[in-house]
């Protein structure tokens, strides 16, 4: 874990009436609790992070009805058919792309990949174009995102969370994960960045990362 001296959000990619707020993934890198990368070369994770951003921009618009598809990248065409795919099989029907949301009462922010309805189940996914999952920090992210859905939407709870990764082949992966734990944990997080958690809440985020939440992978 890093020394428990960040009580300021590293960057303002969060701001609330004129206040940076912490984002959901940097509560997360900032506990030590994010994916580890550090054996995959500089210019691997560079272009897997450059793709990864290029098919989430895609999906976003497509979900959105405004993909001008002649302006895909071909290296990425294949992520595209794979969620179109994902939609044909489970007739999923996304209601919001990317919106930003944020907490009033734990002071955090974060914007989730879609929203949507699986049949009649109300869910949200995160897109992960990695090879590998990254369990723990994903189980955080996604722990964090339902609990803003539930604040914004106090009225109608989700169903599920599900991580959903498209492949090059036009193949994807579509799974649930259980996220009760899970936010338990990430709010022990919220609380470390900020200099406020006590030793057990600590204790408790070093036993998240030793039963192996948080295994480091591929991209």
């Amino acid at each position: 874990m890093t020394e428990r001296n960040a009580t300021a959000p590293p960057n303002a990619r969060h701001v609330v009436d004129g206040r940076a707020v912490w984002g959901t993934t940097d509560v997360i890198s900032a506990a030590g609790c994010g994916a580890d990368f550090s054996t995959v070369p500089p210019r691997v994770l560079e272009a897997a992070i450059a793709r990864g951003n290029a098919v989430h921009a895609a999906v976003h618009l497509l979900a959105e009805g405004d993909l001008d598809r002649a302006t895909v990248d071909p290296s990425i065409a294949g992520y595209i058919a794979a969620y179109e795919k994902f939609v044909a099989d489970t007739e999923y029907t996304p209601i919001v792309a990317e919106v930003p949301m944020y907490c009033p009462t734990y002071e955090y922010a974060g914007i989730p990949d879609q929203l949507g309805w699986l049949g009649a189940r109300r869910i949200i996914f995160d897109l992960k174009t990695a090879f590998s999952l990254h369990p723990g920090p994903v189980a955080l992210q996604l722990a964090a995102y339902h609990h803003l859905c539930d604040v914004m939407w106090p009225d109608e709870p989700l169903d599920g969370v599900y991580v959903f990764q498209p492949r090059a082949n036009g193949t994807y992966r579509f799974r649930p994960l259980s996220t009760d734990r899970a936010w338990r944990i990430f709010l022990y997080c919220l609380r470390y960045v900020r200099g406020e958690a006590a030793d057990w809440e600590i204790r408790e985020i070093g036993i998240w990362l030793r039963d192996g939440r948080a295994v480091g992978g591929g991209v």
